[in-house]
């Protein structure tokens, strides 16, 4: 449900502690996103950062692809060789 109307479900709001979606960039030659992870809704579920070349088969980004910033944001980078996707994955 998207109670707000803004587009995001009203779980992946919790799950991220923030109403909008991060979007991905390009960084260095990778997708690279940052996201604010709730840590409430951690303690009972779990958000994944995936990546695919073609939405079809996903992957999870592994966690020496992934840096814990000060603030508890964390920013995932994907390298991909043409093109490539990043999703979070919000579950229970």
């Amino acid at each position: 449900q998207d109670f707000d109307r803004d587009g995001v479900p009203n779980g992946m709001e919790f799950a991220l502690a923030q109403s909008t979606m991060p979007q991905p960039v390009v960084q260095n030659g990778a997708l690279t996103l940052s996201y604010m992870p709730n840590p409430v809704f951690l303690e009972w579920g779990t958000l994944k950062a995936q990546s695919s070349p073609n939405l079809v088969n996903w992957t999870d980004i592994p966690a020496n692809q992934m840096v814990t910033n000060p603030d508890g944001s964390v920013t995932v980078s994907a390298a991909f060789s043409g093109r490539g996707f990043v999703r979070l994955q919000a579950s229970p």
